[in-house]
This record gives C-alpha cells, structure tokens and sequence, in this order.
C-alpha cells in the first residue's frame, strides 16, 4: 500500500482534531483572543475537510470546486492570525474587529474572480490534475493578478509575525520561554508552505498542514501555558489607565515605553517641547530642570523626590519614584520612573499646616510658630556675633476701639494693623500674633540703633496714616513698642520675651505710644 492511500484519512484525522480543539476553546472560560482563535481551528477543519476531500475525488469539475472553496479558509485564516495577537497584546477589541473587516473586503473580490475565473481567465492561465499516487491533485498556473492577491494573503500572516516579535519586551523572561509555542504557532503558516517547495517531493495540501499544526502549537501555549490568560490584556489596560505617569527607560536611559500619564507629565515638565512620540527621548534630558531628580537617576537611587510644576498660575505636586530593574543580580536592565500626582495631599496638608502655624484672623504666626521661628533664627539664621531683636507691640486703647465701634471693627483694626506690620518689615523679619492686641516681631543682623529706629519709623507711620475701615471714617490708631536684644544664642525666647515685655509695659506707662528698649542693667522677672 502507497502512503498516499491513506493519507487523505490522516487530513480528515487532523480535521477532526482541529474541530475538537475548536470545541474545547469555545467551552473555555472568557480568555481574551478566544472568539479569534475558535474560529481559526474551524476554518482549519474546513480547510483540511476540502484539502481530502479533493484529493479523495477524481471528477475534474468537483475538485476544480473544491479547490476554490478552499480559498476562504486559506485567506481568512491568516487575517484571524493577526486578530489573535492583537487580542493577545491587549489591543482595543473595536479597532481588532474593524482591521478585520477592512482585511476581509479583498478576500471577497478574490474569491468573486476565483470561481468566475472561467469566464474571464484572469486568476490562472491554465488548470489541471496532477497525479501524486493514487491521489489527484489540482494543480493551476497563477497570473500576475492572482500573485498580487498571494501575496496580500502572506503580507497579512507575516504581519502577524512582525507585530508579536515588536512586542516581545512586554515579556518576562519566564515568559518568553513559553511564548515560544506562540510564536511557533503564529509563525509556521509563513515558514510551512515556502519549506515544503524546496521538497524534492511534493506534499498535499500543505497550506491545510500548516494551519493545524499551527493550531496544535497555539492550544498549546493557550491551555499549557496559560499564555493567552488576562496577563497582557490586564498589563496593557492598568499600564495606559493609571493615573501614576509610568516612564521605562533602558540602560541607555532611552525611553522605550510610556503611558498617557506620564506623557501629561513630560509635556508639563518640557512645556516647549513639541514631539509625536516620547519613545527614543532621552529622559535626564528631559528633567534636567530638577537637578535633584536627575541625580537620583544617574546614581539608579531607589528614592522618592517631590517636584512642583505650575501650569497657568495653578501648582501641582508629583511625587517621583525610580526603581532599578534587574534579573538576577545583573546590572540595571532599566529604569521604572513612577510620577505621582499629590497634590491633593499637598494641598491637605499645607492647609493643615497654616491651620496649625498662622493665626485665623490675621494670617500672621501663631504664638507657637512664632516661637518656634525664632528658635531658628536665634539659632541657625544670620551670621556669628550678630544680635537677636524681638518687638513687642500692643495697640494702644483698643479696648476703647471695641467699646466704641464694636468687635468686628475691633477685628477689622487687627487685620489691617497686621497687613501694615507685615508690610513693613517684610525683609528677613518673623511676625507673629501671640495675644489680643499683642503681636511679635523678630529681627536678626541689625545693630540696637537700628532698630530702635525701625520700630520708631514704624510707630510714626501708623500716627501719620491712619486706618481706613469700611464704614468708617480714618481711625487713627497708636502702637507701644518694647524691644529686646540679645547676642544670637545666648538667651531664650522665654527669657526675651520676659524683657521685651517689661520694655512694653514701660513704654505703656510711658504715656503710650513710645518704643522703649529693655536694658541689660535691668533685671528680668522669671
């Protein structure tokens, strides 16, 4: 008995095998890429069931039909290869389902001038049976037309090929191992066909083969492996829907891959820069306004950095992470840059923070915070040898304001009075509302006269411009000053603020009005 005897029985084995696979995926859970491969192991079936069953007849006419049917499934077969793979690498299913429309339109014009080709001749120039065995086999002669339509048909199966080698490095390297089978798969209807040719023996339907081994190899990694599971799909969708901006770049410190929320954070970061595409920049470029980032960077620092950006007048807050990524104790392969966006934190948190330092009132320090930025400046701030200076000042008669006009005047007289103190001492100075009436001022670098003579200046402009409130006419209002000076570090602030309060309390029975310095000779009531 010759191989060929037998042989169509083994096409019709392998069909029934495709057809069972076929069963198999559509019962399986949803898995993405599911519908596309299903409908490929049927066209598969049908293709293997027409391959024998023209090999199996010898009526000219009948295998001339067969032979042409068998055309859809060759053809439809490569254009879902490539809807696999899209589904496979988590693209938008739509945009899947219409490539696969568009592709489809000149599988129907070929088919139309296939099996009218009798009539205008247009697809081949001549037809006939070739004997293999005991098998018969059609065997035609294309024209330049119907190469124009092969080769659309390879053009499609190895754009399959091309779009999976493209994406490769979404991989892990466990998993490019198993995408092997994949690969396999997708690849063998391209690598097949052209290897039977250089045969020095023919093979029946070769295309019919391929598809069914190609089959095989993708169940395979589908339910083996588990490769076709929610992993791309599920990396591809969080990867472009997170509000983190994810930047990857290579050892080169290339940009090899990037979200929208990241591409929102460049664009704020290089606001000039105008470009189609991130992938290829060159990031310590593109952040070299923040020294501190690119430092972190270059030395692969594991650390978290804050940046501030402002866009229109308006601030907004990332955190920027780095994270060296490894295999296996090797050199950095790439860095993960992740730009958080906190400014809702930031937010929250500064209006805690003025909540807990500023005076509600005034907008001025609160006592503690006034405290405590004279700690510093008592400490840290101005040069060695240089004197500390804390101001006393009490606004004087304002219980007679608030007899008089009221306590939202009275209130009113407390703001204005803090936005001219403010004003004036705005170079270097810390002010502070530490009681009613009672605010603080600390100064540092200035000699004893000259700031006896700042506290003078002011106390004159507030006689000389009186308060202009709403609803009222010129208030004028009246200020006493006591003053303590002291080497920087060498007294408290419980111990300056004792002198200066004495100063003031002179300056009150002074016949208010007056800026009086507290005098060393004296001595301070603990």
């Amino acid at each position: 008995m010759h191989w060929t005897d037998i042989y169509p029985y083994y096409l019709l084995l392998m069909g029934f095998f495709s057809f069972m696979l076929a069963i198999l995926t559509l019962r399986y859970p949803r898995t993405p890429g599911r519908f596309y491969f299903a409908s490929l192991l049927f066209l598969s079936f049908l293709l293997v069931t027409l391959t024998a069953a023209e090999l199996y007849h010898s009526s000219y006419t009948v295998m001339l039909w067969l032979r042409n049917s068998q055309q859809i499934p060759i053809f439809l077969s490569a254009i879902l290869l490539l809807a696999l793979v899209r589904s496979y690498l988590g693209k938008p299913e739509k945009t899947t389902a219409r490539i696969v429309i568009v592709l489809s339109l000149p599988v129907i014009v070929y088919f139309s001038l296939i099996i009218t080709d009798h009539h205008h001749h247009i697809m081949r120039t001549w037809v006939d049976i070739t004997q293999i065995g005991s098998l018969t086999e059609i065997n035609v002669n294309p024209t330049f037309i119907n190469l124009m339509f092969i080769a659309y048909y390879q053009f499609v199966a190895m754009s399959a090929v091309v779009v999976l080698l493209l994406n490769i490095r979404m991989f892990s390297e466990k998993l490019r191992r198993k995408f092997v089978f994949m690969f396999t798969g997708i690849s063998i209807p391209v690598w097949l066909p052209a290897l039977s040719m250089a045969l020095p023996f023919k093979i029946p339907g070769t295309m019919s083969i391929s598809y069914t081994l190609a089959g095989l190899f993708v169940f395979i990694a589908f339910f083996r492996y588990q490769i076709m599971s929610v992993w791309p799909i599920a990396k591809d969708r969080i990867f472009e829907q997170m509000s983190d901006g994810i930047v990857l770049s290579d050892s080169y410190n290339r940009i090899v891959d990037i979200n929208p929320a990241g591409e929102k954070v460049l664009h704020l970061i290089n606001p000039d820069k105008t470009t189609h595409s991130w992938i290829g920049e060159y990031l310590p470029a593109l952040l070299e306004s923040y020294p501190s980032l690119i430092n972190n960077y270059i030395n692969n620092k594991d650390l978290a950095d804050e940046i501030e950006i402002v866009e229109e007048s308006k601030k907004i807050f990332y955190l920027v992470r780095f994270h060296p990524i490894r295999h296996s104790g090797k050199e950095e392969e790439a860095i993960l840059t992740i730009f958080t966006d906190v400014t809702t934190k930031k937010m929250f948190e500064n209006e805690l923070l003025e909540k807990a330092t500023t005076d509600y009132l005034t907008g001025l320090h609160n006592r503690r915070h006034f405290v405590d930025s004279f700690e510093r400046f008592n400490i840290v701030k101005g040069r060695c040898n240089t004197k500390v200076a804390l101001l006393l000042l009490d606004i004087d008669d304002f219980k007679i304001i608030n007899d008089t006009y009221g306590h939202q005047t009275g209130d009113d007289v407390l703001v204005v009075f803090s936005e001219r103190l403010r004003d004036f001492f705005s170079n270097g100075a810390a002010i502070g509302r530490i009681g009613g009436e009672e605010f603080a001022v600390c100064l540092i670098d200035k000699d004893d006269d000259e700031i006896i003579n700042l506290a003078r200046r002011f106390r004159d402009h507030l006689v000389n411009t009186p308060l202009h409130l709403k609803g009222h006419e010129a208030l004028p209002v009246r200020v006493s000053i006591g003053m303590a000076t002291a080497y920087k570090g060498s007294k408290t602030f419980e111990w300056m603020h004792k002198a200066a309060d004495e100063a003031l309390y002179k300056a009150k029975n002074s016949g208010k009005n007056q800026v009086i310095p507290y005098l060393e000779k004296e001595t301070v009531h603990q």
